[in-house]
């Protein structure tokens, strides 16, 4: 609350060498990330996030979709949610319709258009039992493929080939 980012650092370092939870590196990526704003260094703290976590799909997707979504993150460490969200999906063999959808937009948000396209037509697939996160996967994967048709627009305009 104080935006004292050098003392909550020491406080969260102190603590992770007593007790290296993840959630005390997800503390850590936090005020790298959105208090100091030092991208290289979240970064690392992101990965060693993920590495602790790494048997949490549930943990990983949350995390994942953090990044993704919230604006404090900037859109800066999509690599990292596509990461995350790659080893939620492993650890889940692909049947959790939430986390097929969190990968289908890190893929997006990565420039894997295509491969946004068929991890969001696999969540719509997947989510039988809930209308409402159906047709908002629709509006989603609407938005994904209407991306693919302007760029197709914009590389024929420029010259570019399929």
């Amino acid at each position: 609350k104080q935006k004292n980012w050098e003392d909550a650092l020491v406080a969260i370092d102190a603590q992770f060498r007593d007790r290296p939870d993840p959630e005390l590196a997800r503390k850590k990526f936090h005020v790298l990330a959105v208090g100091k704003k030092d991208h290289d260094a979240a970064q690392t703290a992101g990965e060693r996030y993920c590495d602790l976590a790494k048997n949490n799909a549930t943990a990983l997707n949350n995390f994942a979709w953090a990044l993704l979504t919230e604006a404090q993150y900037g859109h800066a460490y999509n690599e990292l949610a596509l990461k995350c969200s790659k080893r939620s999906n492993e650890l889940t063999n692909l049947e959790n319709w939430r986390f097929v959808d969190t990968l289908a937009l890190a893929r997006f948000d990565t420039g894997d258009r295509p491969g946004a396209i068929e991890a969001e037509k696999k969540a719509i697939k997947l989510c039988d039992d809930d209308e409402d996160g159906a047709a908002e996967m629709k509006k989603t994967l609407a938005r994904f493929e209407a991306a693919g048709e302007k760029q197709k627009v914009a590389d024929k305009s420029s010259g570019g080939t399929d």
